[in-house]
């Protein structure tokens, strides 16, 4: 029974070293793959996320400002439409009036006069 005994505690200290064994390669396969994953990334030229998620917050507020801009613009061009048409209007009424002559005024202050 001691062989037997000796056996088995020989078995059992085998199969701790083999998971241990096992255990080691494990993470040394991990390591391996982890470092091809990152030559493969700086082969890509990727970009971290933080990096990504700044310039996308900097886009977010480009359109923000441009969307402000193209309606202050377009509030300035009605704005000079409206003055050119009030320029406009303005000039066709002078031109339009009809013209008094003389004697329609003169009259106009004959009669106040009688």
């Amino acid at each position: 029974m001691i062989k037997g005994s000796k056996v088995l505690d020989d078995v059992a200290q085998l199969a701790g070293g083999a998971v241990g064994l096992i255990s080691h390669v494990q993470q040394q396969i991990q390591n391996d793959i982890r470092e091809r994953i990152d030559d493969m990334i700086a082969k890509l030229d990727l970009v971290p996320r933080e990096d990504l998620e700044r310039v996308e917050a900097v886009a977010v507020e480009a359109r923000k400002k441009q969307a402000e801009l193209e309606k202050r613009i377009a509030d300035l061009e009605t704005k000079m439409a409206g003055t050119k048409t009030a320029k406009t209007s303005t000039a066709t009424t002078k031109t339009t009036k009809p013209k008094t002559s003389s004697r329609t005024t003169s009259r106009k202050t004959t009669k106040k006069s009688a």
